[in-house]
């Protein structure tokens, strides 16, 4: 995959999007979602890189508890075979559920 790629893919879910957050003057109403690139794991001998394994971190933000939401993120995700490790937190301050889908890709350029 590409970071192209990526973005189409979490595109999908139809919902506001951007890298990392959104600037405080242009946060979007809830729905929304945000995600990032925290590290890489590259898998390397011989002193070279073959692949870059990325992490990716997606985060989707609720008013309120949405199953269906969940869901079709979880299925554009597998569709896409990546695999997820998956939490869910209540952010008292902005009064609104946080799921975060930790993932691998491998990316292959922008």
């Amino acid at each position: 995959m590409t970071t192209i790629e990526v973005k189409e893919m979490l595109e999908q879910l139809n919902i506001p999007l951007a890298y990392h957050h959104f600037p405080a003057s242009k946060s979007p109403k809830l729905p929304f979602m945000a995600y990032n690139y925290p590290s890489i794991n590259p898998f390397y001998a011989d002193s070279t890189n073959y692949k870059n394994i990325v992490d990716l971190d997606i985060r989707l933000c609720t008013e309120t508890k949405n199953f269906e939401l969940e869901k079709e993120l979880e299925d554009i995700l597998t569709a896409h075979d990546i695999p997820f490790w998956k939490t869910e937190t209540w952010i008292d301050e902005e009064k609104m559920f946080e799921i975060l889908y930790e993932c691998e890709v491998m990316i292959n350029g922008n």
